[in-house]
């Protein structure tokens, strides 16, 4: 930016070319105090700054204390709609946003279904306490407790303490076991499965499609309570996009006073609909349940039995899905079994 301030403040070069050159550019600037600004369409004057500065932009509006962690194409509109400029700006951002947000941090009410979800640039404490405190405390209430796996983001000092200043029971999963924690593991799967569907081989843009993904699961019937989460959250249905393409009879009919009847009438219905809603969960959980252990076979095995370990951990295409020989050294109750190795020595986690 600096040709561009010499240029207006009447350092011209001799370089005829490059005179005309600046001369067409700097009818875009002006210079208030010494500061360089550019005029723009959105905002009247944008302030001119670094690169340098830009990132510190980039970062703050990206995950500052007002930051929403936003993806590559808002990113560079909502720095402009600050009131800052830089050359290449677009071109930073996404290359700023492709680095930044590597994880997500979902929550979903056990009851409900109802799910919140966020994309992180850092899988931290401090950042897992926020997404806590904002998405959950904040909106919904104080938790009566929160089960999580045994990540270190959870399981340390400072996590435990916000739980318990709280009165937030906190529960962990059992140790390479993320099964024990089902529901936050469907819904992962449920997210992982949209974002595919929508960004093929564009990847580096799932944090912008991570709140359609999760609003379209919020609106779509869960099979186990025969509800969407929407309406088991707020006891009435969420108006959704084709309803304002292709009006239904509730939006082109739509009256005011009629309509906030209906909701203090869902409101003194809910705990009806919620009772109907857990009774389904319950027989749908015992059809699971019946499923499942129909297709389970009945093992044994006694004191000095060789067996191997099923890997619980993620493994590879090519690496095995078994680990082992192990000798069986106790039993803990049907099912569950002390073990160690050729050398005797116990398993941690057996």
């Amino acid at each position: 930016m600096d040709p561009i301030k010499d240029f207006l403040e009447g350092k011209v070069s001799t370089d005829l070319k490059e005179t005309k050159r600046m001369a067409r550019k700097e009818a875009r600037y002006m210079l208030r105090n010494g500061t360089l600004y550019r005029c723009g369409f959105s905002l009247p004057l944008l302030k001119c700054i670094f690169k340098e500065d830009g990132e510190y932009v980039s970062r703050e509006v990206h995950e500052g204390v007002c930051g929403n962690h936003s993806g590559a194409r808002s990113l560079p509109v909502k720095v402009v709609c600050q009131g800052y400029y830089w050359p290449m700006m677009d071109r930073d951002a996404k290359e700023f946003v492709k680095g930044q947000t590597k994880y997500a941090v979902v929550a979903v009410d056990y009851f409900t279904k109802w799910a919140e979800a966020e994309a992180l640039s850092t899988i931290t404490e401090a950042r897992v306490t926020s997404f806590i405190w904002t998405n959950v405390v904040c909106r919904f209430g104080i938790p009566n407790a929160i089960v999580t796996d045994n990540g270190k983001q959870f399981d340390n000092a400072k996590f435990k303490d916000f739980g318990r200043k709280l009165g937030i029971a906190h529960l962990c999963s059992s140790p390479s076991h993320p099964k024990a924690n089902g529901q936050v593991e469907t819904i992962n799967k449920i997210i992982k499965r949209g974002l595919k569907l929508r960004l093929d081989a564009r990847k580096g843009r799932w944090a912008e499609e991570l709140p359609e993904v999760l609003w379209s699961y919020q609106t779509m019937p869960r099979e186990s309570t025969g509800e969407t989460p929407f309406v088991m959250a707020f006891s009435s249905e969420a108006v959704v996009l084709v309803e304002i393409g292709m009006p239904t009879e509730r939006v082109e009919y739509y009256e005011r006073v009629r309509n906030e009847e209906e909701l203090l009438l869902y409101l003194d219905l809910i705990d009806e609909k919620r009772e109907a809603a857990q009774l389904r969960l319950a027989e749908y959980q015992n059809q699971m349940a019946r499923h499942y252990n129909s297709r389970v076979r009945s093992r044994s095995f006694q004191i000095g039995y060789l067996v191997l370990r099923k890997v619980q951990k993620h493994v590879e295409v090519l690496e095995p899905s078994w680990e082992g020989p192990f000798e069986v050294k106790g039993i803990v109750r049907p099912g569950t079994y002390m073990l160690a190795d050729l050398e005797g020595k116990l398993l941690s986690h057996p």
